[in-house]
């Protein structure tokens, strides 16, 4: 499991359109689809990471709520990352983690 400071807008930037797990439950885990990861804010505060957003897409039919999840990706590994779920676009389900 990385480091959450290793978890940087460059690592996901390079994994627009991969498929991520999200582990809803020990039985359940969603594919999940990373579709935009962008730079937000003015820059990293007092030397840390460059603050960024990452948006997810996937099944609007099995829609998590807002919480901590366990994401699976098969070169990053796991992490823990907090997800909010957003209003879906069209047929997908979108949600939404923020690194500060």
């Amino acid at each position: 499991m990385p480091d959450p400071g290793e978890l940087t807008l460059a690592l996901f930037a390079d994994r627009i359109g991969e498929s991520f797990g999200l582990a809803v439950s020990d039985e359940v885990v969603l594919e999940l689809t990373l579709a935009e990861a962008e730079a937000i804010g003015d820059g990293p505060a007092d030397g840390g990471r460059e603050p960024f957003s990452i948006i997810f897409g996937g099944p609007v039919d099995a829609i998590a709520p807002q919480g901590i999840y366990r994401i699976e990706h098969e070169t990053i590994g796991t992490a823990e990352i907090f997800l909010v779920p957003l209003e879906p676009a069209g047929s997908r389900a979108r949600y939404q983690a923020i690194f500060t």
